[in-house]
């Protein structure tokens, strides 16, 4: 109805502020002061100042939108319009005001000053913002939404006044004006970089709101595979790029160890003080929102209980209006507040792996610590992400029990004092717990950093492992440290259960005793208005105690994080070289020098001189004392001397590599262009042409040089795809010959200033040596040409006749500096023998002459790492419920539902007791007691269910899904160790184990427990009205619809989220291994930004499925705000029963919370599950070797003794690295592969001696390979003794051989000398064939002491003083206690005590010889001809009467075989006795030995 003037003069208040009308507009409306001073002039002036200080700001910004003309013009056109309604309304106004409306003009006034500054607000916004602007239309919907209740208004008061008519197309000029101004401009954007393929970047503050954005991803990833291509690009303000500045200025630099406890803690918040702050504004409107609904019960509960004769309709529409406003209020409100928490915990993540990679870069390359990086960057960081995911509830928690007790105070009186003192002994208690929770945590982590330190050295050494026969021994230890670290969580985990009961006490327990005060007097209105306040006041605080593990957990893992930050970093201790601080001689001694020394440039300048050096790796300790030496610029120094005299650490002094320094190291260039090559190379798992490049430009005709100097043109001819062939793990794709000339190449290509080269030659066959000698090193090599000053140490001075000076290195000190000559003239000369004056007069018929074509273009190859999409869900639960055993589930979701219908029927109880209560006090009692006990029940079945998941199903389900993974790997056939890249598998152990033990573990049960509470909400808000089940069916299809579009998209996200974390792994892991040689290439910077890249790479996924949740969390949230406006409208429309109606709407309350937590433990848990289908993926792909030989049909029975004579027979065999089956030998058009060994017939005599050699790649370590059961034959066969090797099980096979590979592995974490030389055959096979020991024993069993077998190996070997001095058989074995050739020795220990072993388990004494079958696979590629001679003398005399097959280059002792192998790609080229192949014109040895063989020992001295 319209009223007049003069009825609206009828409104007793209309002229005050109100809020509401008294005496017109039914009573139901604000006064007109009100609705123009809080909802047209206040909007109006927040308007105003912000629009000035965004213009201020856009007028600095470049243009970022060109284009859109007409667009703009259409936005300026309706601005326009606009501003000619206002200045109407200011005319209208000005016109009709009278003595008590001074507001409305001042509203008019103030709206049409709005609308003129959005003039150029508009142009500015759309020219240089990528996105709509957020406060125009902000303000535009807020003053529609209040520009509807004016409107309202006037038409009840003015219905045909022309302001009325005016005001009404005012509000319908800014709905169009909205329109306009939310609309994105990425069709017009100008983007520097391309166009944007992040729609968030261009969306406005509705789209972003409600997650419009994504809404083509989940269309692509429905219809489609998603991609890493495919996916959304990271916002670069979330990205690493930003926090690498932050890291270089000092995150761990500016932490020592003086800092404050808290002090990175501290510089985090303030670093990140932006993204941390954003997300409380849409925080207090949540909290506002959510307050309102106890506002809500009470009017609609008052409302029930008015006879319908004295209540109006209209406040039944108006609570209808406010439940939607609520309801959907929350929903939005807690969208934009995640958003911005998750763009906070990205960035968290960012700025944390970007600080401890930096520090990385910067620690000594020997720290044993350096490996916990790789923990902290994934699970200590990811534990941080966990803490902080509640940080704002800890401020929001504190001001919301404050405001709901202040409100149920109102309610209740003093016995609002109940919750409160409830929830002080919970806090108390909880954080009383927390002094123990905190180290619990620290105790877990230190041994899962052991167990990730353990796997990722273990890993990429796999086939050294099982070579050696250590597969089983480093398992069962392997899963010793695994019980170990479930045992430290079941204590953590017992402490987060009583943390979850005192949670949840306060909530359960709370409402019982507080109505056990005062129900006598208690309304159901008032009843159910203090239950919501009494939820509001503990809920917060029940999350918030819920949360104390996390928090504890993040803060010890913060903790830990500094304690890395705050650990020693490396310092180059070289200085700058001066007369003052060196002594360096003038100009007229180093022209002296010069002249000494011969070179072409005399009177070169000095590059490098040390004084009265002392060098060491623990302070006092000094492997070389009083080192003295120039080394002259552009010159060749040769560096030389025996087994463990200091040659590698002084090469990495020259690099300030050595921490500790007593004396000075001079160098003339501050910072020389450095290259390194190590002893054992360190190359990246890339293609080769990368890893020569390294972090330079590609440069075609000098890498092409390069190569050729290297002779790597026939290795690459060799190989499927050339340079382009990725090396694998370690360059476990490649031969050691391949993995040293690589590595050199690399140091080549650099061109450097410095080049210091650590036996780069060593393992190479003679003739390759002399070729890579004389056109890298020589007189006309590529060095000289390039002026660089090398700095080389070897074993010999074999090739290297024109160095411009040699060192010679013993008893911890430089013993000669001089030249070639004057060594030959001193009693050093021993270490010059025959060979090393050879004339190194080479065939010049070399592998790289004209014959060879090679094309040095640009690689453009690039590597597949998309990962298969994961398929299967009810299998991967299938396959995580069979680990831990179905009887175990069972019980424990009867405990669940239990715990569920105690939980929801409690306010139903509480209903019941109202009603009855109403009726007849007397059984109050009899209520309460029911009331008290169900919520006791509810509390103890909790504890149960939290205990019966953390502490039995969790750790038996994480046990054995570790074994079986474990197990899978260790009988994982050679071409997995190869192709798959190491950092692969150890995220298998690392973050999916990480995943399985928390993530998969909490959401698991947290999903299980909400989700029954949830269905049993739902069944208590139905009984506020039957008619609500007949919507309860569209619900559950919007919910079946929107889970499956969910689902298929949020799968593939959890995939790609695992998977791209395997990059950023490697990246850690290469560093670690690497540091050395990363530093003195200079690619520090290079490495540090590599890594913000694949670290941004790793976040995209994250974030897009973080952001996937909100999207769905946001979408439930909508459905209980339709819920909710059903469940008001049928109870104002039907007056329903306002007791059930209360029950409903409290359930309501946790409803929405419940089903916000249900789906972020649903979609944890989906991403949990995404590592099981790694690990089933694992299992199932990947088969074991034994499984894989399609001749091994059955196995036969093995002699216990066997092999005893060690005769080999190999008849026409083939095998190949990439196919081991008969039918997979042909690839695409019937081309035949690539084969390691092509045609190999081969017969070996028990006892005999043989040597295998040939040129590098040329097939000769496959061949060990194949008779260790590594490579499978495709076609022939193989007999050691008689028995058919497919017939035996390969664990068995390595038991009874004893190898000595390439590259010995040593245990690291610290294990003693006797943890690393003891051999446990039966531990070996036990855990590969039964292992489930494992599980119930820890890292040591019981096992007969070997004290005499390991004194005599040690002894044999000339090692035992050595491990005495450092403190016996029980003393840590330290990465830098033994050198690289006492390691090769040290191997040798092994082998001699599994030989003794064997001997003493057949005969009952260690005395009496047998044979046995002994292969040696370059032994002695790092040992100088002393050591050698001495090495060959132990294996002469320990293994007597053993077949001997022994791959080698050096062949010092070639007469002392029985027979020689020469091999050539993959064929065997020739074979016989030593005598006859040596004299044979043009033979294949003959040019292999080069012309010079050394000494020989005879038979007599062979016992000796």
């Amino acid at each position: 109805m319209a009223l007049n003037n003069s009825i609206g003069a009828a409104c007793l208040n209309d002229e005050s502020f109100g809020p509401s009308v008294v005496g017109c507009r039914d009573n139901f409306d604000f006064t007109r002061t009100f609705e123009q001073s809080i909802l047209s002039i206040a909007p109006s002036v927040v308007m105003i100042v912000i629009a000035c200080a965004r213009l201020f700001y856009l007028s600095r910004q470049p243009i970022v939108v060109h284009g859109g003309q007409r667009f703009r013009l259409l936005k300026l056109t309706a601005i326009g319009v606009f501003v000619g309604i206002q200045i109407a309304l200011v005319a209208i106004a000005s016109k009709n005001s009278g003595p008590g409306e001074p507001s409305n003009i001042a509203a008019a006034v103030l709206a049409l000053c709005a609308s003129l500054v959005m003039i150029p607000a508009s142009l500015y916004e759309h020219s240089r913002s990528l996105k709509p602007s957020t406060y125009l239309s902000i303000y535009l919907l807020f003053t529609i939404i209040f520009d509807v209740a004016r409107t309202r208004t006037q038409w009840l008061s003015y219905s045909g006044a022309p302001f009325t008519k005016v005001f009404t197309a005012s509000m319908a000029t800014k709905i169009g004006l909205l329109l306009l101004e939310s609309q994105h401009k990425t069709r017009w954007i100008a983007a520097v970089e391309g166009p944007l393929k992040n729609p968030e970047l261009t969306s406005g503050i509705f789209s972003q709101s409600l997650y419009f954005w994504l809404n083509r991803l989940i269309s692509r990833g429905y219809r489609s595979n998603l991609t890493s291509e495919t996916l959304y690009g990271l916002d670069k303000a979330i990205g690493a790029e930003r926090h690498m500045d932050d890291g270089r200025s000092g995150t761990g630099n500016s932490l020592d160890k003086r800092s404050k406890p808290r002090s990175l803690l501290t510089k985090t918040l303030w670093v990140l003080k932006g993204p941390f702050l954003a997300p409380i504004v849409p925080r207090i409107a949540l909290g506002g929102f959510t307050f309102s609904q106890p506002f809500l019960i009470n009017a609609l509960l008052s409302y029930l209980q008015q006879s319908p004769d004295t209540s109006t309709r209209n406040v039944g529409y108006g609570l209808i209006g406010a439940s939607a406003v609520i309801y959907t209020g929350i929903a939005i409100s807690t969208g934009l507040y995640w958003r911005a928490h998750q763009r906070a915990l990205c960035k968290l993540r960012a700025y944390l792996v970007v600080a401890v990679y930096q520090k990385l870069t910067s620690k000594r390359a020997q720290d044993e610590k350096n490996t916990s990086a790789i923990t902290l960057m994934n699970s200590d960081i990811m534990g941080i992400q966990g803490g902080f995911r509640d940080l704002h509830e800890l401020w929001a928690s504190v001001i919301e029990t404050a405001v709901a007790s202040w409100l149920l105070y109102r309610q209740l009186g003093p016995a609002f004092l109940v919750p409160i003192i409830i929830v002080l002994i919970c806090t108390g208690l909880t954080i009383s717990l927390g002094k123990f929770t905190g180290k619990r945590f620290r105790e877990s982590m230190q041994i899962l950093q052991q167990r990730i330190g353990l796997s990722s050295a273990v890993i990429p050494n796999l086939i050294a492992i099982k070579a050696a026969a250590m597969a089983g021994t480093v398992g069962a230890l392997l899963q010793g440290y695994r019980v170990q670290q479930i045992d430290a969580m079941k204590r953590f985990r017992i402490l987060t259960t009583v943390s979850t009961i005192l949670a949840f006490a306060p909530i359960l327990l709370s409402p019982v005793v507080t109505f056990s005060i005062s129900m006598g007097s208690m309304t159901i209105a008032k009843v159910f208005t203090s239950l919501a306040w009494i939820h509001l006041l503990c809920h917060p605080m029940t999350q918030l105690l819920q949360s104390v593990p996390q928090i504890l957990a993040a803060s010890t893992s913060f903790s830990r994080v500094q304690d890395f930050l705050e650990s020693e970093s490396h310092v180059d201790n070289r200085s700058a070289i001066n007369d003052e601080n060196l002594g360096v001689s003038g100009p007229d001694s180093m022209r002296e020098a010069g002249e000494k020394l011969g070179g072409a440039d005399q009177g070169s300048a000095t590059f490098i001189r040390t004084r009265g050096c002392s060098l060491g790796w623990k302070q006092g300790d000094w492997v070389l004392e009083n080192i003295d030496l120039s080394l002259p610029q552009s010159r060749f120094t040769l560096v030389l001397g025996p087994v463990a005299s200091g040659k590698s650490t002084l090469c990495k002094a020259l690099l300030g590599e050595v921490p500790f320094l007593d004396g000075c190291i001079g160098i003339r260039q501050p910072n020389p262009k450095t290259s390194y090559c190590d002893q054992d190379p360190m190359l990246f798992n890339t293609t080769i042409r990368d890893n020569i490049i390294g972090f330079d430009t590609f440069n075609g005709p000098w890498y092409e040089e390069v190569v050729r100097a290297c002779h790597l043109v026939e290795d690459f001819a060799s190989l499927p795809a050339g340079d382009h062939t990725q090396v694998g793990s370690k360059g476990s794709a490649l031969s050691g010959g391949q993995r040293k000339r690589i590595a050199l190449a690399r140091a080549i290509y650099a061109c450097p200033d410095f080049a210091v080269l650590d036996d780069p030659l060593g393992g190479l066959d003679s003739k390759t040596e002399q070729l890579v000698a004389r056109d890298v090193f020589g007189p006309s090599g590529i060095f000289r040409q390039k002026r660089t000053t090398v700095f080389l140490a070897a074993q010999a001075v074999r090739h290297f006749k024109s160095v411009d000076q040699v060192l010679v290195v013993r008893e911890k000190g430089v013993a000669f500096q001089g030249t070639l000559r004057e060594l030959r003239k001193t009693d050093l000369g021993a270490f010059l023998k025959a060979g090393d004056l050879h004339d190194g007069t080479v065939d010049n018929s070399s592998p790289n002459a004209a014959g060879k074509e090679f094309n040095a273009q640009p690689s453009e190859q690039k590597t597949d790492t998309t990962a298969p999409f994961p398929q299967g869900g009810l299998t991967n639960y299938r396959y995580y419920f069979s680990s831990m055993g179905l009887p175990l589930l069972a019980l424990y979701l009867i405990l669940t539902s239990c715990f569920s219908f105690l939980f929801s029927f409690s306010a139903v109880w509480l209903n019941f007791w109202t009603e009855s209560n109403q009726n007849d006090e007397r059984r109050t009692g009899f209520y309460l007691g029911i009331y008290f006990m169900l919520q006791i029940m509810c509390l103890c079945t909790l504890a149960l269910d939290v205990w019966w998941l953390g502490n039995v199903m969790g750790p038996k389900a994480g046990l054995a899904l570790h074994l079986r993974t474990l197990k899978n790997l260790l009988r994982a056939p050679l071409r997995y160790y190869t192709t798959v890249d190491s950092s692969v598998t150890t995220g298998y152990f690392s973050q999916d184990m990480s995943l399985i033990d928390g993530e998969l573990n909490s959401s698991f049960g947290n999903a299980i427990r909400t989700g029954l509470v949830v269905v049993g909400q739902a069944a208590v808000i139905a009984t506020a009205s039957p008619y609500l089940l007949v919507g309860y069916p569209v619900l559950l299809a919007v919910f079946f619809c929107v889970q499956k579009v969910y689902l298929r998209t949020s799968t593939q996200l959890r995939h790609l989220v695992l998977e791209s974390k395997n990059p950023l792994y490697k990246h850690f892991i290469e560093t670690v291994d690497g540091l050395l040689t990363i530093r003195a290439f200079g690619w520090t910077q290079s490495r540090i930004q590599l890594n913000g890249d694949l670290l941004d790479e790793s976040q995209r996924p994250s974030y897009l499925l973080a952001m996937l949740q909100q999207w769905l969390n946001l979408v439930l949230n909508l459905c209980v705000a339709c819920i909710a406006v059903i469940v008001t409208a049928l109870a104002t429309q039907l007056r329903t029963k306002a007791g059930f109606t209360g029950v409903a709407l409290v359930s309501l309350m946790s409803f929405g919370e419940m089903a916000g937590n249900w789906i972020r433990c649903y979609t944890e848990l989906q991403t949990a599950t995404a590592a099981l289908s790694r690990l089933r993926g694992f299992e199932n792909d990947v088969p074991g070797e034994d499984e894989q030989d399609e001749l091994a049909l059955g196995t036969c029975d093995v002699p216990e003794e066997w092999p005893s004579e060690g005769g080999i027979e190999l008849s026409g065999v083939t095998a190949s690295y990439d196919s081991p089956r008969r039918e997979q030998l042909k690839g695409e058009g019937g081309k035949l592969m690539t084969r390691a060994l092509r045609g190999i017939s081969l017969s070996i005599s028990p006892g005999e001696r043989v040597l295998v050699c040939g040129r590098t790649g040329s097939g000769k370590s496959s061949l060990l390979l194949l008779i260790q059961g590594f490579l499978l034959p495709s076609t022939g066969s193989i007999r050691i003794d008689g028995v058919p090797l497919h017939a035996v099980p390969r664990s068995l096979l390595r038991d009874r051989i004893i190898s000595l590979p390439q590259t010995p592995f040593f245990i690291p974490n610290n294990h003693t000398f006797r943890e690393n030389l003891e051999f446990h055959d039966d531990s070996n096979n036990s855990f590969l064939h039964d292992g489930n020991k494992a599980n119930k024993e820890n890292t040591g069993t019981k096992t007969p002491r070997q004290d005499k077998e390991l004194e005599h190996a040690l002894r044999a070997v000339g090692l035992w003083d050595v491990v005495v001095s450092q403190g016996g058989l029980d003393a840590e074995m330290h990465e830098e206690a033994l050198s690289r050739g006492q390691n090769q020795l040290f191997s040798l220990a092994r082998a001699i005590v599994r030989a003794r072993l064997r001997r003493r388990s057949e005969d009952g004494e260690a005395g009496k010889q047998k044979g046995g079958l002994l292969l040696l696979d370059e032994y002695n590629a790092r040992l100088d001809d002393e050591t050698d001679e001495a090495m060959w003398r132990a294996i002469v005399r320990e293994f007597e009467g053993y077949t001997i097959i022994c791959v080698a280059h050096r062949m010092r002792f070639v007469e002392e075989y029985d027979k020689v192998v020469v091999m050539g790609g993959g064929e065997i080229m020739e074979v016989g006795a030593p005598g006859e192949l040596l004299v044979r014109e043009g033979g294949r040895l003959r040019e292999l030995a080069g012309g010079h063989r050394g000494t020989t020992l005879g038979r007599g001295a062979e016992g000796g």
